[in-house]
């Protein structure tokens, strides 16, 4: 246990350097050369490409924009929509504006090609939108994350078996296009000279790293990715392994191991950071029964644990001294204190917890089986998916909607 404190400053530190690189590089762009940097990884590293086939969109694809849709509606919440269906699949905050993921088949619109289309979009102050990029055909999102380089985006063509990594500027003119194995799951993780992606499998893991800007598979780690969190210079990695879990750290450049530490014998389902002077982690783990337990950030030593009577839960939101799990089994939300304080809150038959607003009274956003969004059980909205974004003093709420005629479109309006 007591080589992870070698490995981990507080939490404290680590947050403040993590936003001051994160936002310096957004303000001045990249420092140095990132090739050289690359460079030194495969000296310490065998760095095999992935394929020798070069990635080929179907043609120039050019995005249509046209503002002859009115871009207010009478009650005030503002669309994106067009001659079709545009649908919501992810969105990013950050310093230089927001940007929605989205998917198209409108001939005309706001997201418009002559095929149906992945796009980002960048919103002005007024959710307007302002500027749109079209990526090619792929036809299903798997997960996206704003780096240094601007947006990673996997889409995946499941015809072909793979998946393609989309890196595009935070202009939305210029991007870069790789190609992966299609993984169950995957984890961008954002570093000062690029990114890392992690492609996990249900036995071991694949890094992936740019280096002369070519996606290369750096490294394979016979264990399976939960989460990780960053630390200066290296990447804290939660790991499944047969056996249990580890706390895996890697060096950011060669990715080499600085300690790997056994932390417990049942498999992790949810790993929870917790920032205070000291830093602890809460974990959601699945042995004999399902249980939460507190761990020493710096030591790894066992703090405390509770045993859960669920048996599986799913969706794990966290606020500033808690976090929320809905049970599989049972019409209730779980809420987990950082000192392993647990209450239930029981909800509606086949709904689905979809976000919880932090306010004192913990509003949860619930959506039922008839499709209707509710924020403490009272109606607030129908809507087919939602995304709650955190603002300064209050919330944007996106969901995407769907008209009389059986078309969708995306609507944006903030909440208190």
């Amino acid at each position: 246990m007591k080589k992870i404190k070698k490995i981990l400053p507080t939490f404290c530190y680590a947050i403040l350097l993590l936003s001051i690189v994160f936002l310096s590089f957004l303000i001045i762009g990249k420092s140095g050369d990132p090739a050289s940097s690359a460079e030194e990884t495969v000296s310490e590293s065998v760095a095999t490409p992935i394929d020798e086939i070069p990635y080929e969109p179907e043609s120039i694809i050019k995005t249509i924009y046209t503002d002859i849709f009115p871009r207010e509606s009478e009650d005030g919440k503002l669309k994106i929509y067009g001659e079709g269906n545009i649908r919501l699949w992810d969105v990013f905050q950050v310093p230089l504006g927001r940007f929605l993921i989205v998917s198209s088949d409108c001939a005309v619109g706001d997201v418009a090609t002559e095929n149906p289309c992945y796009a980002i979009i960048k919103t002005d102050e007024n959710n307007n939108a302002k500027d749109v990029y079209v990526f090619g055909y792929e036809r299903e999102f798997i997960t996206a994350r704003p780096t240094v380089n601007g947006f990673v985006v996997l889409l995946k063509n499941t015809d072909s078996g793979l998946a393609f990594v989309h890196v595009i500027n935070y202009d939305l003119s210029d991007q870069n296009v790789y190609k992966v194995s299609v993984a169950p799951s995957y984890a961008i993780a954002p570093k000062e000279n690029g990114f890392l992606l992690f492609a996990s499998y249900d036995d071991e893991t694949y890094v992936y790293g740019l280096v002369d800007d070519n996606l290369l598979l750096l490294k394979t780690d016979c264990s399976r990715l939960v989460d990780y969190f960053d630390y200066g210079d290296c990447f804290l990695l939660f790991t499944n392994q047969s056996d249990g879990f580890y706390a895996v750290s890697i060096n950011k450049n060669d990715l080499s191991i600085g300690s790997k530490t056994k932390m417990s014998d049942s498999e992790l389902q949810y790993i929870v950071p917790v920032y205070s002077d000291k830093g602890y982690f809460i974990a959601v783990e699945k042995g004999d029964n399902l249980s939460v337990k507190k761990y020493d950030a710096q030591s790894g030593e066992l703090l405390a644990q509770k045993e859960l009577s669920e048996s599986a839960v799913s969706q794990c939101y966290r606020l500033n001294n808690c976090f929320f799990l809905q049970s599989e089994e049972n019409n209730k939300v779980i809420r987990i204190t950082d000192e392993l304080i647990v209450d239930e809150f029981g909800i509606a038959e086949d709904t689905i917890l979809l976000d919880v607003i932090d306010n004192e009274e913990y509003d949860f956003l619930i959506k039922d089986a008839s499709g209707n969004l509710l924020r403490n059980g009272e109606i607030l909205d129908a809507a087919t998916n939602v995304i709650l974004l955190p603002c300064v003093d209050s919330y944007t709420l996106l969901t995407e909607k769907e008209t009389e005629d059986g078309y969708y479109y995306i609507e944006i309006r903030p909440i208190d």
